[in-house]
């Protein structure tokens, strides 16, 4: 890896988008530009899930989509921060590999919920200090910075919002 500010320069470049742009904005950018709808569930209210263990998101990739998991319960800065993170797992391509599995997807904790048929891989954290959580951080932390809003909300509302902060 060349190093988290070369490895976003290349994205940036990339996303034909003007900042700021709303989460759907960016979401509905990354399904065109990888070819998979990106999906976000947050962790579901669960005995069987272990809070502790699901502050950090994940990301699961199958043929068609993208499932990003995040604590819904964090605040605004905290949720697009996670999601931007995987996002930039997505678009750095750390999960290319077919059938590649940073974590077992038969993990209870971080596929709970989710339909196991057809999923190809699942990455989370498991390192905070490996390059590639590193990148990741740094991509998540500029998409992050150029999104307003939050969850749900349109762009040109987003966008009206911030000039009033």
């Amino acid at each position: 890896m060349a190093g988290p500010q070369t490895a976003w320069d290349a994205i940036r470049a990339r996303i034909p988008l003007t900042p700021p742009w709303s989460i759907d904005e960016l979401l509905a950018w990354v399904a065109e530009d990888t070819g998979r709808v990106v999906d976000l569930q947050p962790w579901a209210e669960s005995a069987n899930v272990d809070r502790a263990r699901t502050h950090c998101g994940v990301v699961a990739g199958y043929a068609d989509r993208w499932v990003i998991r995040f604590d819904g319960r964090r605040s605004r800065t905290s949720r697009l921060q996670t999601i931007g993170h995987e996002i930039g797992h997505i678009l750095a391509g750390h999960g290319a590999g077919e059938g590649r599995s940073l974590i077992d997807a038969s993990t209870a904790q971080l596929t709970y919920g989710l339909n196991l048929d057809g999923l190809r891989y699942v990455l989370g954290r498991s390192s905070y200090s490996d390059a590639a959580e590193a990148e990741a951080e740094f991509i998540g932390s500029k998409l992050a910075s150029y999104t307003v809003g939050d969850l749900g909300h349109a762009g040109a509302h987003g966008r009206l919002r911030t000039t009033f902060q």
